[in-house]
């Protein structure tokens, strides 16, 4: 029985082994071909477009996409094709950018504008498709797209894909933010695109809000809070950040500090802290993002009062320095293509009894109230 299952087990692993190699084989001979045919077919396809032998520029394309499946020139190339031919492109522009071909595409027209771009072109012959940059092909595309603008009535996915096909990738990206192409496909994509590399990045964050302890009537009142943060990328459900703030202590009294060997009666003009703050992702859809954090740092209040060392040569400052921890609720909307506006309220815990110097009794919790931008 265990021979027998040893054969089996023998023979069905050769088998996939050799189904993998037929498989490889055949990727092999699809390059192959691809590149020694693919300046040909393009060579085929640019006469057939300039002279307006559709029917025939159709059957080199579907010939051709046989051959060579997921190319960008092809893909463009059927979309004008049948465009002329008054035929139904939506699939097509989906497919289109749904692959990425959008940015091939990009890629191709700003690399044939450079000097080198022979060099490139050698070097990039697989991503490229097998035909060269300035090929005549694209040449002819161009043309056919900028006659399609002028000539047929399109809707708006077809006149912006006629747009960026013509050639003008800067004229394509302005009327593409054009309000009078929202609910456009491509439109939509293109948002939704710039949402998602915008989530896949670290971002900044600007705040600006209050800061209000629960007993005003110790040290401090509400005053203006304002800072900046570095984001971890949207696309974790578990979000960090590295914060800076600062607190502008416009409504406080003085308070005693000792210092200098004496108590002083001082008023700060500043308080900052620096730290660090987690979150989750408790929701999150089209509209919203909802993220409670934590937060642990370092805070500082000024006093103004400072002494120079002589024998150092160096400036000590005095000032008020304690822990700084906070928890809150984060709440984003996206706004523009890319940014968000969000909105934040934390409670704040600072036990500023750790500084021994300080000798009046300040309240150790405090609530913020801010607004951001996530840029």
């Amino acid at each position: 029985m265990k021979y027998i299952l040893f054969i089996l087990s023998f023979f069905c692993f050769n088998l996939i082994h050799a189904g993998n190699l037929i498989e490889s084989s055949r990727g092999n001979v699809d390059s192959i071909l691809c590149d020694s045919l693919s300046k040909q077919k393009a060579d085929i396809l640019a006469r057939q477009i300039i002279e307006k032998d559709y029917s025939a520029a159709g059957m080199t394309i579907d010939e051709w996409k046989q051959l060579c499946p997921n190319s960008e020139i092809i893909a463009r190339s059927e979309i004008i094709y049948n465009l002329i031919a008054d035929r139904n492109v939506d699939q097509l522009i989906e497919n289109y950018f749904g692959d990425d071909l959008h940015f091939v595409y990009k890629n191709r027209m700003e690399n044939a504008a450079a000097d080198e771009y022979h060099y490139i072109s050698r070097d990039y012959r697989t991503y490229y498709n097998y035909v060269p940059l300035r090929h005549p092909l694209d040449s002819a595309l161009m043309g056919a797209a900028k006659e399609l603008l002028i000539k047929k009535k399109l809707n708006d996915d077809e006149k912006l894909i006629c747009i960026l096909f013509s050639g003008e990738v800067n004229s394509f990206e302005k009327e593409n933010k054009k309000s009078n192409y929202r609910g456009s496909f491509i439109q939509e994509f293109s948002n939704n695109d710039r949402r998602y590399f915008s989530r896949e990045n670290f971002s900044g964050h600007f705040y600006v809000g209050s800061y209000t302890p629960f007993n005003e009537s110790k040290g401090f009142g509400t005053n203006p809070y304002f800072g900046i943060s570095f984001a971890s990328p949207l696309k974790y459900k578990i979000q960090g950040e590295i914060y800076m703030k600062f607190r502008l202590n416009i409504n406080d009294e003085n308070f005693d500090y000792y210092a200098l060997g004496i108590i002083n009666d001082v008023n700060s003009k500043l308080g900052f802290s620096i730290g660090l703050a987690g979150g989750y992702k408790i929701f999150e859809n089209e509209n919203l993002i909802i993220i409670p954090k934590i937060a642990l740092g370092y805070e500082s209040i000024s006093t103004g009062l400072r002494e120079y060392d002589e024998e150092s040569e160096e400036t000590f400052f005095h000032n008020v320095e304690t822990l700084h921890s906070s928890i809150g609720l984060s709440v984003l909307k996206p706004i523009f293509r890319r940014n968000y506006i969000g909105m934040e309220v934390n409670y704040h815990y600072c036990p500023y009894g750790f500084d021994d110097d300080l000798i009046s009794k300040f309240d150790n919790s405090a609530y913020s109230f801010e607004i951001f931008f996530r840029f």
